[in-house]
């Protein structure tokens, strides 16, 4: 059972329930121990009789004068009640009342505290919540130092990133317009985090690269060797998504479909698949080819 404290005001000898038998006024103050801070009492009569050690029937006859109304009480909510019932226990009227004061009053007894501590020490040594002072002894503003200590953060977070997106963008085989495509690349990657593909920016990078590098390989990936270029540029491609096409959708170069070598297929598997009359869907999430799928357009 967790711990709770309830904090008795010393007012409450003056109180009306303070006139009542002795049973009563100690199932009352074991309702006041039992109350969390939202003032509920959870206990069956049993249970609450067994907590404040008194009978079954003196506990009966202390919720029922807790229940009733009181003239003379000096609360006027509720005609007086201090307690209404709820599913499971009871609610303290006057909790919400007694707790806010109870807050105060702590306030106010820290706060003098601090002040008598804060007298003791000597005026070189006191400095504001938000100064410190370093070790040639000048006063340092540190919430500056926490906003330098993240933009550094975010500064080496942005150079690791720029440095794989770099990789990548080297690895595509028409390394033209540097600046678009790493634009392109990073905007790939956020967006395979934010769609949930991958789970942060490093695996996103790593399937970036695996398949820019496979795309190299392939036949859409080659120079043909004449006047024209017909790969398209790097910022293109990422910005297209072309990283999430078919392998067999690569198997061309300059337009035109190439003959039955699939050797820029990374292992025997793929090739003995491709061989068979069919090329295989690869999963993004696991960077494997998915058995016994196979894709009719594939010209090999």
């Amino acid at each position: 059972m967790p711990m709770s404290f309830t904090k008795l005001a010393s007012s409450i000898t003056e109180s009306t329930v303070w006139r009542e038998s002795d049973r009563t006024r100690i199932v009352w103050i074991t309702m006041l121990a039992m109350a969390d801070r939202h003032g509920r009492v959870w206990a069956s009569i049993p249970g609450l009789a067994d907590r404040a050690r008194v009978p079954v029937k003196a506990c009966r006859e202390a919720l029922a004068a807790f229940l009733a109304p009181d003239p003379d009480s000096r609360s006027r909510e509720c005609e007086g009640r201090r307690i209404r019932e709820i599913d499971g226990g009871w609610q303290l009227i006057n909790h919400a009342k007694y707790r806010e004061a109870r807050d105060d009053d702590a306030r106010r007894a820290y706060k003098a505290e601090w002040m008598r501590e804060h007298r003791k020490q000597p005026e070189s040594s006191v400095h504001s919540p938000v100064d410190s002072v370093d070790t040639c002894g000048l006063r340092v503003d540190t919430k500056q130092k926490q906003k330098q200590k993240q933009k550094q953060k975010q500064e080496k977070e942005v150079t690791h990133t720029d440095t794989r997106a770099k990789e990548i963008f080297l690895a595509y085989p028409r390394p033209a317009g540097e600046e678009a495509a790493l634009k392109a690349i990073r905007s790939a990657v956020e967006r395979l985090v934010e769609h949930g593909d991958f789970v942060d920016q490093d695996a996103a990078m790593q399937f970036l690269l695996a398949k820019t590098i496979e795309f190299a390989r392939s036949p859409a990936g080659q120079s043909s060797g004449s006047d024209i270029d017909f790969r398209p540029h790097p910022s293109k491609w990422f910005n297209s998504g072309n990283y999430f096409d078919n392998p067999c959708e690569w198997a061309q170069l300059n337009g035109e479909r190439m003959g039955a070598d699939p050797g820029w297929f990374e292992d025997e598997d793929q090739t003995a698949a491709t061989s068979a009359g069919g090329c295989e869907r690869p999963d993004i999430n696991e960077g494997v080819v998915v058995e016994g799928e196979l894709d009719e357009r594939c010209p090999f």
